[in-house]
């Protein structure tokens, strides 16, 4: 039970910034613009996306362990919102790519 209640401190931010994302880039084209101007092949784009996630949840943990201390459920908290706004990118980048 307690395992259960750690996940869904990453699981609702997750969700959350994953239908906010959907939202604003539905009005803005935020996955238009950042797709153009990453200079790769349209079917490696969503691994480039994971790899800058993961990249970047590397870098936050060095910073949280040698920096500031960075408390487990705000870390938690912190990758799930850049985990769910990552994932929307991927899906949108793989739904184009199933297009073509």
């Amino acid at each position: 039970m307690n395992s259960l209640f750690k996940s869904l401190f990453m699981i609702v931010p997750m969700s959350l910034s994953m239908v906010t994302y959907f939202k604003f880039d539905k009005e803005y084209l935020i996955t238009d613009k950042i797709s153009y101007k990453i200079n790769v092949d349209k079917k490696w784009k969503p691994c480039v996306v994971i790899s800058c996630y993961f990249l970047f949840m590397l870098i936050l943990g060095i910073i949280g362990i040698y920096v500031i201390d960075i408390s487990d459920n705000l870390y938690s908290i912190m990758s799930g919102l850049v985990l769910g706004v990552s994932l929307g990118f991927v899906n949108k980048l793989s739904n184009q790519n199933k297009n073509i």
